[in-house]
């Protein structure tokens, strides 16, 4: 007769790390430690690998499309108008200051501004003295003669000096304008101011049209202007 078979016994298992614990008693294949968390969990296909850092905001997002390209500055943003940024070779600017030609109205109000100041004051000044000399001619005359010379030096330290340095008679202080080179933006000076206000002159001989030259003129000049390439321009 032969042996029965005998069943073989199955080998235990045994842990291939010694510090490894086995597995729970009741559960040897289907345990934690083979298909749990730590194997298959978020450290392999979690938020790291795939999540915003690859294909988020940095690669994408605003500083290569955004407003620095193609934001307002490049398209027209505002001031451009202003004197002093869109004005430089605006026809209707001066190129070296920026500044806006001034216009015919402004340039009549600083004149009579500058005009009425002395004359005003002669009137005042040769009634007073007139009533003073008491109907002596001689000292009439010579009352009117200080009189005049008083308006003489007014009008050439107003439009001599005071424009030539500071760029602004009185009137052109009142109404905001103001005197300069055409060719660089600077003060005249006290010599050409006082020339340019005995080049007026040249505004009067043929029927005062020089002085409506500004009217039409793209610079707004006068002929004593032009003579002397100066320009008047708003504060």
């Amino acid at each position: 007769m032969s042996n029965p078979q005998v069943p073989q016994q199955q080998p235990q298992w045994q842990p291939q790390n010694p510090q490894q614990p086995g597995p729970p008693q009741g559960h040897p294949q289907q345990g934690h430690p083979q298909q749990g968390y730590p194997q298959q969990g978020y450290p392999q296909q979690g938020y790291p690998q795939q999540g915003y850092p690859q294909q988020g905001y940095p690669q994408q997002g605003y500083p290569q499309q955004g407003y620095p390209q193609q934001g307002y500055p490049q398209q027209g943003g505002y001031g451009q108008p202003h004197p002093g940024q869109a004005g430089y070779g605006s026809p209707t600017h001066h190129p070296a200051t920026g500044a806006e030609y001034a216009h015919w109205g402004l340039r009549v109000g600083s004149y009579l501004v500058d005009l009425a100041i002395p004359l005003v004051a002669a009137l005042v000044l040769g009634f007073v003295l007139g009533f003073a000399a008491s109907g002596d001619p001689t000292i009439a005359v010579i009352l009117g003669g200080i009189v005049w010379l008083g308006v003489l030096g007014f009008v050439i330290w107003n439009n001599g000096y005071r424009q030539g340095t500071t760029g602004q008679s009185i009137g052109k202080k009142v109404v905001g304008t103001k005197l300069v080179r055409n060719a660089d933006g600077q003060y005249v000076g006290f010599g050409m101011s006082f020339l340019r206000q005995l080049a007026h002159v040249l505004d009067g001989l043929p029927l005062y049209i020089g002085y409506l030259w500004p009217i039409w003129d793209p610079q707004k000049q006068t002929f004593a202007d032009k003579v002397c390439d100066t320009v008047v321009v708003r504060v």
